[in-house]
């Protein structure tokens, strides 16, 4: 998968009524529905190193708590991809939700955290105006399985499950330490 952060910034550069002036959460909490056409698809799909993004939306809700701007919502897409298995497009379907703190400065604190931290300035920060699109396809990245699987590909076997893992490989499974558990099988206890 391709870091979101990488490619050009301007791809997926939102519409003004996506990016939100930042000075504007100092009054009232802002809200952006965000919606990819075929064009921002495209620019989206390259930069989730994908083969195609049929859907991609999102409804992002952005509000200051103390000097950090909290980002609460959900993404939604329908990427295809290559299975891990077959190589055959598959379509993942991701619908994850948001809640993400940006901070002008991450502590240490904030590093162990199991809340969702990140710095408040560029990608998300850029001319005082925060990019929605930006927060949805960083979300959409994080959601993402890593080994995307076709419905037809064969079954996962179960860890440790070696006799299904040889039927599902056919049994022609290469297993490069076969020889070194024989031996250890074989050599006499006491050595």
């Amino acid at each position: 998968m391709a870091d979101p952060r990488q490619g050009e910034a301007a791809s997926t550069t939102p519409s003004a009524s996506t990016a939100i002036p930042a000075a504007a959460l100092e009054t009232a909490p802002r809200e952006a529905h965000f919606e990819a056409d075929e064009q921002m698809r495209a620019a989206i799909a390259q930069r989730l190193g994908v083969d195609e993004v049929k859907a991609f939306s999102g409804l992002v809700r952005l509000s200051r708590k103390g000097g950090d701007v909290v980002a609460e919502g959900r993404v939604a897409a329908r990427l295809v991809r290559p299975c891990a298995v077959t190589l055959a497009a598959a379509e993942e379907v991701i619908d994850d939700g948001i809640n993400l703190r940006l901070t002008a400065e991450l502590t240490e604190e904030d590093e162990r955290s199991a809340e969702d931290v990140d710095l408040l300035g560029p990608p998300f920060l850029v001319d005082g105006r925060l990019d929605v699109a930006e927060i949805l396809v960083q979300q959409a990245a994080l959601a993402m399985t890593p080994f995307p699987r076709a419905p037809d590909a064969a079954p996962e076997p179960a860890p440790g499950d070696e006799t299904a893992a040889d039927e599902t490989a056919g049994n022609g499974r290469h297993r490069p330490f076969a020889a070194l558990k024989e031996m250890m099988a074989a050599k006499p206890d006491g050595d």
